[in-house]
């Protein structure tokens, strides 16, 4: 997965041309995910890619330095240690779905119109944590199990299986601070436009790519029957 060098760019004039050169690549380089207010400069941002992304390195890490609970996480779910590495690390780097929404780029307009070029006056009125599930629910499930579908041999009664057991993982990895996002039952056009949705989508699909990459093969966590 490619990513520019320099995650962090303070929005002024003299990173402008650098901000633009980003747009140009993909459309996920245009969210911000992070931001600080500097008094004379104004917004500095973290792009969302790479929030998602160091939230999903320290993942590793912490499971890399907490043997035990690394051993008693893939025993009781039942993955091998490859297997839950791949998940855990692939769910944590979309955590943070719900900002591709305009409604929380809209929290900060000058660093959302630096990046895109247009002014977002949505209102923020549900959590991205919430956002971010409701996005997963009506769309990126679909582009997940489409890509499970073709690169994994499994039978009927596995796939749907393998799906109860993502939406479970996506509930909470969306949820932020211990708790499970609240549901919303809204549409998902009122809060995702299809630019916001189609830069979800194109960021998910190449974690998807990244975080699978070595597993060649899904071993069941629980007792088929024959």
């Amino acid at each position: 997965m490619y990513f520019p060098e320099t995650p962090t760019q303070r929005l002024n004039n003299s990173t402008t041309d650098q901000l633009t050169t980003y747009n140009s690549q993909s459309s996920y380089y245009k969210y911000w995910g992070k931001t600080v207010n500097i008094p004379e400069d104004g917004p500095a941002v973290h792009l969302l890619p790479y929030h998602s992304l160091d939230v999903s390195a320290i993942g590793q890490v912490l499971l890399s330095r907490h043997k035990g609970r690394f051993d008693f996480l893939t025993l009781h779910s039942g993955l091998t240690l490859e297997l839950f590495t791949s998940i855990a690390c692939y769910f944590l780097a979309i955590h943070d779905m719900g900002k591709f929404s305009d409604t929380f780029q809209s929290i900060q307009p000058k660093a959302a119109f630096t990046l895109r070029d247009k002014e977002i006056k949505t209102p923020y009125d549900i959590r991205h944590d919430a956002l971010g599930y409701l996005l997963w629910d009506n769309s990126l499930n679909e582009d997940f199990s489409a890509f499970f579908l073709a690169n994994y041999q499994l039978s009927k009664d596995e796939f749907f299986r393998w799906l109860e057991l993502f939406d479970v993982w996506a509930l909470a990895f969306a949820g932020h601070h211990g708790q499970t996002p609240k549901r919303c039952y809204t549409s998902l056009n009122r809060y995702f436009s299809r630019e916001n949705i189609e830069a979800a989508r194109l960021y998910t699909e190449e974690c998807q790519l990244f975080f699978f990459r070595n597993t060649t093969a899904l071993q069941p966590p629980w007792p088929l029957k024959k």
